[in-house]
């Protein structure tokens, strides 16, 4: 779908968070947008991972997203490091000195509304956690849904 997202009023999960979400790109343009604030986000470019806080962006190579097909992708953020998992699987980690003391208030789902960028496809079971969520739930979740979604 063009132009829809869902944006929130503003819910901080504060500068330790994670977030979840089912996603079925269409296309393979940059600026794919899955969630956003006005200083953090987190896209897809073809089949890469971007994510930036602050103007630091770190974009994450062969993610495995599959352009097509659903997609369980999940960002975890302490203060001052993070982890990416798609489909169940840890694909990079890291930290990011100019990410420490930002905080993550949830803005957009599917848009950067400041740039006017939209999410090409479609998004399912968003969550957005105020802490970190394991390796375990991550897979738990991932385990738990999949099939709805037609993976293996």
């Amino acid at each position: 779908t063009t132009n829809e997202y869902v944006n929130y009023t503003g819910v901080d999960i504060g500068t330790t968070h994670s977030v979840e979400l089912w996603v079925y790109p269409t296309i393979t343009n940059s600026g794919r947008w899955m969630a956003s604030t006005d200083s953090y986000y987190f896209d897809i470019n073809g089949s890469d991972i971007t994510f930036n806080i602050n103007t630091s962006p770190r974009t994450t190579s062969n993610s495995g997203i599959q352009i097509g097909n659903w997609n369980h992708c999940v960002f975890v953020r302490d203060n001052t490091s993070y982890t990416v998992y798609v489909n169940g699987s840890q694909i990079d980690t890291g930290n990011n000195a100019a990410w420490d003391g930002i905080g993550f208030t949830l803005k957009n789902i599917a848009a950067d509304s400041i740039n006017g960028y939209y999410a090409e496809g479609y998004l399912s079971m968003v969550k957005a956690y105020n802490r970190t969520i394991s390796y375990d739930e991550v897979l738990q979740n991932y385990n738990a849904h999949k099939f709805r979604f037609g993976l293996p």
